[in-house]
């Protein structure tokens, strides 16, 4: 299993990458916003910093909608550092762009990824890494056929990001006996009101399966 961290405050990341079990980092343009605002410094120089703490993948995520700006976006950030993945959306263009990219050797992790047939064909265009944003339990299920398919012919591992809280168990169940694949990505939750989401998680999953 690998381990990332979604956040591009550099102390954070430090305290994580202090651990020894910190395998990569995920930002896009808010969490870049929020870390310029804190520190005054530049995007580029913040990326470039994170790839310096890190060695595994620092996906830098594009904010152009068009197959052409997403290549060239994705050319100028691939140039920070060796370790740069270039994080593209489930999108049309995205898949254009994420096939281009791939064929010039540059690593794209594609997320915002909702369903099995997108995860197939952002990895049949070549993605390094798919980002499944996990909603909800039934999610996990899913990807059960997404990794069945991944195991018979592809190699883009895929990794879970948590929109709502999730349990270890999901995960387990998910990708059992292919764990290398598996790759989540961990949030700092610092509200108060997370004992209460949970709960009302427990509740909604429990209603879920009751007949």
């Amino acid at each position: 299993m690998k381990v990332f961290i979604d956040t591009a405050n550099l102390d954070e990341i430090r305290e994580a990458s202090d651990l020894g079990l910190l395998d990569g980092v995920t930002t896009n343009p808010t969490l870049l916003s929020r870390e310029v605002e804190r520190t005054g410094m530049k995007p580029d120089k913040i990326l470039k910093n994170i790839c310096s703490m890190v060695d595994g993948p620092i996906s830098a995520e594009v904010v152009s909608l068009k197959a052409n700006g997403i290549v060239e976006e994705g050319k100028q950030l691939s140039k920070i550092a060796k370790n740069i993945c270039i994080k593209i959306p489930m999108l049309k263009e995205g898949v254009k762009a994420t096939k281009k990219l791939s064929n010039l050797g540059i690593m794209v992790n594609m997320t915002l990824v909702f369903s099995v047939n997108q995860a197939l064909l952002a990895a049949k265009a070549g993605a390094y890494r798919n980002g499944h944003c996990q909603g909800h339990s039934d999610s996990f299920r899913k990807l059960r056929h997404i990794d069945a398919g991944n195991r018979c012919k592809y190699k883009t591992p895929f990794a879970c990001y948590r929109s709502s809280p999730c349990r270890s168990r999901h995960i387990n169940n998910t990708f059992q006996g292919n764990r290398q694949n598996v790759q989540t990505s961990i949030n700092r939750y610092r509200n108060r009101a997370l004992p209460r989401r949970l709960e009302k998680s427990d509740q909604l999953e429990k209603s879920s399966l009751s007949p």
